[in-house]
């Protein structure tokens, strides 16, 4: 009796000890997303690779959920000067809206290929999949040029509106 009843004891312990290990993770969770909404104020620098890490990693487990892989090839660390969390929220939601795409489409072997790479001057983020390319009414949207009336002719870029 003495031994079942230690077995017991033993048991009810472990699975408390799993019990707060996994509040602390879903406190520790809350607390990344707060953060992670929470707008920077003011520019920093910060390396590219761990906002995309941040992103993906609010993404993980959909992505897994979904059966679609997910490769980040990161060829240098890059620091850069600007809003780490609005950078990781506008990668957030174009691979939200790639893991909606191939979903819908229902892509066989789907994946989303994420690339850094560092030039000269600019830092280079690719964003692949295999969806079928974007919907001709939204490339005029998405592609649109950019401009700021701040910057000088040659700084202007082409990018997300």
């Amino acid at each position: 009796m003495s031994k079942l009843l230690n077995q017991s004891i033993s048991k009810a312990t472990s699975d408390i000890q799993q019990c707060n290990k996994l509040n602390a993770y879903m406190s520790s969770t809350i607390s990344d997303f707060q953060n992670f909404f929470k707008p920077s104020k003011d520019k920093e620098v910060f390396e590219i690779s761990e906002a995309c890490q941040k992103a993906i990693s609010m993404l993980k487990a959909s992505l897994n959920y979904h059966g679609i892989e997910l490769c980040f090839d990161i060829s240098a660390k890059v620091e850069v000067l600007g809003y780490p969390n609005e950078f990781a929220q506008a990668l957030l939601n174009i691979l939200s809206n790639a893991k909606d795409v191939l979903s819908e489409r229902e892509i066989s072997n789907p994946f989303i290929r994420l690339e850094l790479k560092k030039g000269y001057k600019y830092t280079l983020i690719v964003i692949e999949d295999n969806d079928g390319g974007i919907a001709e009414e939204y490339v005029d949207r998405i592609l649109s040029l950019t401009l700021r009336p701040s910057m000088p002719n040659k700084e202007r870029v082409w990018g997300f509106i």
